[in-house]
């Protein structure tokens, strides 16, 4: 049942899809990183900073306007204001982790699973895959659904109703497509890729590389039942069919939904009937747009700038016997 022909077709998706995971880890460890850095090498510094600040605004016996509103002090406040900003994407970053955790677990309680071998006819659909071993769930619900969730323990679920909508080969090819999600959990993949984009809300270039590894990452899928089973025509079918069912509120919680992708439809659809004229995206795996990485870049450049390039108000005891603070006239 195997067809090895499709084999390299199917490690290539996945090998762009673990690039991609790649390049976003990289990306998002190296900033992580040198924002801690920075923060812990200039603390000092800055706590300095601010009491050396309010020694010079008073020292003429009351607040100096001039002086608290210097070039010097404006760069102080300017370092906290992204030092805030970052630390919004950090309590994002907590709170989107706390989403992924509890809900993932609720959602298993709440669907009602039963394991696929005491389903009346669930030996019978996995009784020839390669994957019948594996955690496999049956939803009492009557949509017709099928996704793969659980951070550190995945597992599949396909909705009751799917036994009855689907033929045995769409079925299984829908099994197939999960099985491959499970195997590389993708879950996991989902959930760190989240936790980042909320930490690193100001980089535009991430959710371009998640929406990119969300589709290598199905079209592998794709692939691997195809390899599997040699039944295009019935994985198309199944697709079709489960395409006006997508999950699209599961996305957030770190689930590899067999149908949430709605806009790479056609293209997963046309590749699967006509492999021959589909092809991979014009200019490559990482053709990122010119404008991602400018304002990514930009973005980014802006809040180093503010945590290695500090610069705060000294006391002069000299300045402040004639009216001055740091070469501004103080006047009340």
């Amino acid at each position: 049942m195997e067809n090895k022909g499709g084999e390299n077709v199917s490690n290539n998706q996945q090998k762009n899809a673990d690039k991609c995971f790649a390049l976003f880890l990289l990306i998002n460890s190296i900033i992580a990183s040198a924002f801690v850095a920075g923060i812990l090498v200039s603390v000092n510094s800055y706590i300095k900073g601010i009491f050396n600040t309010y020694h010079s605004a008073t020292c003429c016996g009351s607040i100096c306007l001039n002086c608290l509103f210097s070039f010097y002090t404006l760069c102080l406040l300017f370092y906290f204001l992204c030092m805030g900003i970052y630390f919004v994407g950090v309590g994002r970053a907590f709170y989107k982790a706390f989403l992924l955790f509890t809900i993932n677990r609720s959602l298993f309680r709440s669907l009602g699973l039963t394991d696929i071998k005491e389903y009346p006819i669930g030996d019978d659909t996995l009784n020839t895959l390669p994957c019948k071993n594996s955690p496999i769930f049956v939803s009492g619900q009557k949509i017709f659904n099928a996704f793969t969730f659980g951070i550190f323990r995945p597992k599949i679920c396909l909705s009751a109703g799917l036994f009855s909508y689907l033929t045995p080969k769409e079925l299984q090819s829908v099994v197939l497509h999960e099985f491959h999600h499970l195997k590389h959990r993708d879950p996991l993949r989902f959930a760190i890729m989240q936790i980042f984009c909320a930490l690193h809300f100001f980089l535009p270039v991430n959710n371009y590389l998640v929406r990119l590894y969300k589709m290598h990452s199905e079209k592998a899928a794709d692939d691997a039942a195809l390899r599997l089973m040699n039944e295009p025509l019935a994985l198309a079918s199944a697709l079709v069919k489960m395409s006006g069912y997508n999950t699209k509120h599961m996305t957030q919680i770190a689930i590899a939904s067999f149908s949430n992708e709605q806009q790479a439809f056609e293209e997963r659809i046309s590749r699967l009937v006509e492999p021959k004229v589909s092809s991979f995206s014009k200019g490559g795996l990482f053709a990122m747009p010119c404008y991602l990485s400018v304002v990514s870049v930009f973005f980014s450049g802006i809040l180093f700038s503010s945590v290695y390039f500090h610069t705060h108000l000294l006391t002069s005891e000299a300045g402040c016997k004639e009216g001055n603070c740091h070469m501004v006239t103080c006047k009340e």
